[in-house]
Order: structure tokens, then C-alpha cells, then sequence
């Protein structure tokens, strides 16, 4: 028998190779599948823990009522896919987007949602941010920048969106001139995860792990969560984890909160992904631990257990091993415990069996170390291939930039060669005009001229009835055509001899007589006396006429002076001087009270009773009123405006008879003078030069055919 051991040199373990990372991902639950797969995909682990819980808005029939109609505007703006999902969900089945109605998205995850639904390019027009550049962003801004403002502007827009939420998209088009409907799709809350979520999230953090951050609003959930519900111990790790943030607000928005190691990934999946990747480093392939064999060894073979036994107890000797009497195989890939030292026991057999069991030994850990070696060679292709795949990309995105660069080039040189051909073809119809006009013989400059001298003769008849001015401008063409002496304006000629006989029969009224009395009449309307004025005729006979008031008491005295010269030669055949100076002082006081008792009351008959009760206000506005209708009557006079001048005057005419004292000469004279305007006038319509015209744009009308 042979009782040595084989060197323990010889006897290589397998080590266990260390577990993936978790990569924790806070997105709703909804909208997490697609990462947690591609993550997965890497052999990465995940932990999902949504920060957001996604629930339809209460308000339906509004969304549906905002939605019943979409062509009535002139975009729709998806803010997220949950904005997508919440929207479509709520039509009624069978609903088709128009495809005349353009749709905006932030980001790619919203356009796959409407794909989903039908809503895709080429049959449908979907606007998204730029997603090709380094730099690029998928937010507000970016969407803006690639809207078409100017061709909303005046139009309704409709923004289909969650609860909350920015308001910046929604203002900036309303600066622009656009109108802008905001309807609630969503609704978003903070979820309350329970005990057994918590522990599981301690046991991730009690690991190598990293956070996914692509919300602001998540960011603060988290946050207000780890502070109610972790240790200080706890969320110290948690600040202090690695975070992939997808934009610069949410990086802003973690580093205020506490959070120490925040990267910022760009917009997308991809680049998160990326990020993610070379974080977590080259992960190792999983290997399967081999399959127990089972076997019957003969009893000559020796058979080795280890048995754990704590490692303060003093290690054996050889001389104490004692074989087993029933050895039980261990599997080669159990692990003891590290607080725990194996013993050996050893089964004396040929020592052809050990080396047997040595050999399948080193042949799996040969196996083991080749597949390592082979993932190690594969995680470095693919590493070098991303590398690769990322430098053309690079390379790709400058030859689009510069391709795209070109492009608006050459759009630039089209729009000033179209510019130009523009302003050529304009200054070629210029030239052609220019030409034309050169061409016109000299007829056609005679027949505008005199057509344009017709048409500035009828205007200044029809405006001023200028007669006379009339009747010389056609005197003159008459002249002219008989100088030119050509067949063609023979018709001109005979219209325009027609329309100067018309003149010539018209009869003669003298205007300015007539204005004249007008003017007389309008002068003297502050001092013709009213019916409400009540004042004595006599009075206003002395008032009007002084001469004849100084007449009167002379005449009166001569009255007086007769009787007195009778009374005094009767009292002197009486013979009583004293007395008749006293009859007669007598007689004279009679007469004066008499008058003056004659004059106190005066019965006339007025048939308007209106005109009493005129206030001196109302009389005021009473004269002004005649004498505008007595200024527009004159206006109309001298513009040959019939119907308005005896219009007026018939107004002025029963305004004097209703309002004023027609028992007052001065009242009479002003009616006489307005009769006599009437008388003379007559009618004032003048004729047109309707002939004269219509046989010159005859003319030019059969040459133009010619």
C-alpha cells in the first residue's frame, strides 16, 4: 500500500468568479422592459425600483373631446410615451390618425409609441429633435428648434401631456403668435414601496451597483423615499452610488439632493446603455459547474473526504487518521465556510486511482481557464468592435454634418440663383413694357390725350358745374381734331359736337347773384325778431326805423299843437288864460296813459305754440340752424347740387314761418329774398360728357383689336 498524499500543489480549486453588478433602474414600470433587456442582454444584472407610477387621467372626456378632431390643428405635440399610450387608449377603436396632421415627439421612445399605432413616416409627418450629434438633447428645447414657428403662427396647437409638468414649449409658442390647447392624459404619483421592496433594494446596496436616472421628478421621489424609510448608514451609500443620468437637469437636480457620483450620459437609451457598460467593465461569461459522476470504485481505490471542522481544532496527525467506514463523495464545486478548516481522510488503495482522479481534475480546470480565457479574448473583440462601430459612427456623423453643411450650401446659392432669375425676369417684362410703350404710333398718344382731356372736362362739370370751363375744354378738342383731320376720330368728333350743343342750350343762371342774396339773407338772421320775443310791433317799428320814430313824435307834436291851438283860441274867445294851460296838460297825460295801457296787453294769433316757449338757448341754437341750412343751400348752389340747394331752402323757408314773427318786415324781406333765389335758379342739373367719352374708349377699344 501506498500511504502518501499527493503534493497539495497538485490538487489546483477553482475560483468562483465574481457575481455581475446590479444596475437599478427607476423608470415606471411600463416603460422599463426595453432597458432592463438590453441590460440584461450584457449579462448584467437588474433591480427594478420605479420612482413614478403612470395612472389614465379622471378627466377623459376631455382628452377625448380635445382629440375628437385632430385635423383642426396645425400640430400635436407627445410629450412622452405615456402621453402616447394614454391617448390612443382613450379613442374609441378604430381611430386613425389624419395623416394631413404633423405630430411631435421629444424623444424616440414617443415616436416607436406611435409607430405602434400606426403613426409613422412616410405616411405620416412625426417631428423629433435631432438625435444623430454628440451634443444632442431630447427635451423641449430641441423640439423647438425644430419646429417651423413661423408656419403655426395664428393656428391652434394642441400638447397632450401629463399632469404638471414644464411649461416652456407651451410659452414660447404662445409668444410666437400660436394658439396653444394643453390637455391632461396622465396622471403621475409617487409609489410606496413595501417592506419586502426595501429589502431588497438593502441587499443591492450592500453590493457593487449603479443607479438609472431619467427624470427630474424621480430624482426627488428617490430621494424624499431614502430619507423616510433608510439608515443614515444606508443613504450615505446611496449618495455616494454611481448614476447615469440621461440630461443635464437631472444631473443638477441629483448633485443638489446629495448625490456625489452623477454622470451625465447624453439623450437615449443607447448612450445610457453605453455609459453603463463601461462602467460595469468586462463581465464574465456564466460557466456551468460540471455533473457529478456517479460511480462504484472498486475497494482497492482510495476515496478522499473532506470533513469541515472548526479551525481552532489542532490539525491530525497521520498516525490518527482512521479510515471510514462508509466515505460519501463530496461535489468538487461546494465550498466550505471560511470559518471552517477541512480535514482529510484517506483511504489507502493502488495509487493508479489518484492519479486518475488528478487527471480529470486538471482537465476541468484546464476546460475552465480556456473558456475564461476565450470570454476574456471575446469581451476584448467586442470592446475593440464598439470602439470600431463607435469611430465610424464618428466618422459618419462628421460626413453628415458636412454632407448636410453642403446642402444648406447649395440651398443657398439656389435661392439666390432663383433670386436673381427672379429680378431678371421682372426687369425682361420692364423692358418689354417700356418697348411696347416706345411702339405706340402716334395716333394712339392723340387718342389718349384727348380721352384724358374728356375725362378731366366731365370731372370738373359733374364737381364744380363749371359750364363754362366745360364748354372750352371741348371747344379746344374740337380744334384739335379738326387739325389732325383723320378718318378715325371723325366719331369722337361728331360726340364731342353733340355734347357742346348740349352746353350751349343749357340756360344762363346767374350764381353769383344768387349767392349774393344768400349771403344777405345769412347776414341779417340774428336780428329777426321771434314769436317768443313778444315784442310790441309799434316798439319794434320805432326800434327798426329810427328816422321814422323822430317822425312820429313830431307828427304827434303837430297832433298835439292843433288841439292845443284850438283849445287856445277857444279860451281865448272864453277868456280864460289859467285854465286852458291846464286842459291841456290834462289831455296830454290822457294820451300817455292811454298808449301805455294799449300796449300791456296785445292779443295776436300764433298757430305753432312751440315757439313760445323757445328759451333764449334754444333760440341761439334756433338762428344758428338757419343759418347753416342757408350756408348749405348756397354750397350746393354753386356745386349745381339741385335736390340738396331746395332741400335747404324749403327748411330755411319753415323755420322763418314757424319760429320767427312773419308780421315783422324785416322776417318778410328775408322770405322775399329766398323766393327770388328759388325763382331764379331754376334748375341747376348739368349734362354729361357720356358721348364724348364712349366714343373715345370706343376708339381705343377697336384698336386694341386691331
Amino acid at each position: 500500500m501506498d500511504d502518501r498524499l499527493p503534493p497539495s500543489s497538485s490538487a489546483p480549486s477553482a475560483a468562483k468568479p465574481a457575481d455581475p453588478p446590479v444596475v437599478v433602474v427607476t423608470r415606471p414600470r411600463a416603460q422599463a422592459p426595453m432597458l432592463v433587456a438590453a441590460l440584461e442582454r450584457h449579462r448584467l444584472r437588474t433591480h427594478q425600483f420605479p420612482l413614478l407610477d403612470i395612472a389614465p387621467t379622471p378627466n377623459l372626456e376631455d382628452l377625448r373631446a380635445a382629440l375628437s378632431d385632430p385635423s383642426r390643428y396645425a400640430l400635436v405635440v407627445f410629450v412622452s410615451p405615456n402621453a402616447v399610450q394614454q391617448a390612443f387608449a382613450a379613442m374609441p377603436e378604430g381611430f386613425r390618425w389624419p395623416q394631413e396632421v404633423p405630430v411631435a415627439v421629444v424623444g424616440p421612445a414617443s415616436a416607436q409609441a406611435l409607430a405602434t399605432h400606426g403613426v409613422a413616416p412616410p405616411a405620416h409627418r412625426v417631428i423629433r429633435p435631432d438625435t444623430h450629434a454628440d451634443d444632442a438633447r431630447q427635451d423641449s428645447e430641441a423640439l423647438y428648434a425644430q419646429l417651423d414657428v413661423a408656419s403655426l403662427r395664428g393656428r391652434e396647437a394642441l400638447i397632450v401631456r401629463g399632469n404638471g409638468g414644464r411649461e416652456w414649449l407651451a410659452d414660447q409658442l404662445r409668444e410666437a403668435g400660436v394658439s396653444v390647447r394643453a390637455v391632461e392624459a396622465y396622471r403621475r404619483s409617487v409609489p410606496v414601496p413595501d417592506a419586502a421592496a426595501w429589502n431588497a433594494l438593502r441587499a443591492v446596496l450592500a453590493g457593487r451597483h449603479a443607479w438609472t436616472l431619467t427624470s427630474s421628478e424621480a430624482v426627488r421621489n428617490l430621494d424624499d423615499l431614502a430619507r423616510a424609510n433608510l439608515s443614515p448608514a444606508d443613504l450615505e451609500t446611496l449618495h455616494g452610488a454611481p448614476c447615469f443620468a440621461s440630461h443635464a437637469r437631472i444631473v443638477e437636480q441629483a448633485q443638489s439632493l446629495g448625490f456625489r457620483d452623477v454622470t451625465l450620459t447624453g439623450a437615449g437609451d443607447d448612450r445610457l446603455l453605453a455609459s453603463v457598460l463601461a462602467w460595469a467593465g468586462p463581465v464574465p461569461m456564466p460557466s456551468a459547474a460540471p455533473a457529478p459522476v456517479e460511480s462504484n470504485p472498486p475497494l482497492s481505490s482510495s476515496t478522499v473526504t473532506q470533513t469541515p471542522v472548526p479551525s481552532s481544532a489542532p490539525a491530525p496527525t497521520p498516525q490518527a487518521a482512521t479510515p471510514s467506514p462508509a466515505p460519501t463523495p463530496t461535489p468538487a464545486s461546494a465550498a466550505a465556510p471560511a470559518a471552517f478548516a477541512p480535514s482529510m481522510t484517506v483511504n489507502h488503495a493502488p495509487r493508479r486511482g489518484g492519479w486518475l482522479i488528478w487527471t480529470v481534475l486538471v482537465v476541468v480546470v484546464a476546460a475552465v481557464a480556456a473558456l475564461q480565457v476565450r470570454n476574456e479574448r471575446l469581451a476584448r473583440d467586442i470592446r475593440q468592435r464598439a470602439q470600431q462601430n463607435e469611430a465610424l459612427a464618428q466618422e459618419m456623423r462628421v460626413l453628415s454634418r458636412a454632407d448636410q453643411d453642403a446642402v444648406a450650401q447649395l440651398q443657398q446659392k439656389f435661392g439666390a440663383l432663383e433670386a436673381r432669375t427672379t429680378e431678371t425676369r421682372d426687369r425682361q417684362s420692364a423692358l418689354e413694357q417700356a418697348s411696347q410703350d416706345l411702339l405706340r404710333n402716334r395716333d394712339d398718344w392723340q387718342r389718349a390725350e384727348i380721352e384724358h382731356s374728356l375725362e378731366v372736362a366731365a370731372d370738373q362739370l359733374q364737381l364744380t358745374g363749371n359750364v363754362a370751363g366745360a364748354l372750352a375744354a371741348l371747344q379746344t378738342i374740337d380744334a384739335r381734331l379738326a387739325t389732325i383731320d383723320k378718318p378715325q376720330f371723325v366719331a369722337i368728333r361728331r360726340a364731342v359736337a353733340r355734347d357742346i350743343a348740349k352746353l350751349k342750350a343749357m340756360p344762363s343762371i346767374d350764381l353769383s347773384s344768387a349767392a349774393g342774396r344768400l349771403d344777405d339773407a345769412i347776414s341779417t338772421v340774428d336780428t329777426l325778431p321771434l314769436v317768443s320775443a313778444a315784442q310790441p310791433l309799434e316798439a319794434e317799428q320805432a326800434a327798426q326805423a329810427p328816422h321814422a320814430a323822430s317822425a312820429k313824435p313830431a307828427k304827434n307834436a303837430k297832433a298835439h299843437a292843433a288841439p292845443a291851438s284850438a283849445s287856445a283860441a277857444s279860451s281865448a274867445e272864453a277868456g280864460t288864460g289859467w285854465s286852458a294851460g291846464v286842459r291841456a296838460w290834462w289831455g296830454r297825460l290822457w294820451d300817455d296813459v292811454r298808449g301805455e295801457l294799449s300796449q300791456i296787453v296785445q292779443v295776436r294769433r300764433v298757430d305753432q305754440t312751440e315757439a313760445l316757449l323757445l328759451s333764449s338757448d334754444q333760440a341761439w341754437f334756433l338762428r344758428e340752424n338757419l343759418k347753416l341750412r342757408l350756408m348749405n343751400a348756397r354750397l350746393a348752389l354753386l356745386s349745381r347740387n339741385d335736390a340738396v340747394f331746395r332741400a335747404d331752402l324749403g327748411r330755411a323757408d319753415t323755420l322763418l314761418a314757424r319760429y320767427f314773427d312773419v308780421q315783422s318786415p324785416r322776417v318778410t324781406t328775408v322770405q322775399t329774398q329766398l323766393a327770388q333765389v328759388r325763382s331764379a335758379v331754376g334748375t341747376l342739373q348739368v349734362p354729361t360728357l357720356v358721348d364724348s367719352l364712349a366714343a373715345a374708349r370706343g376708339q381705343r377699344g377697336s384698336d386694341s383689336g386691331e
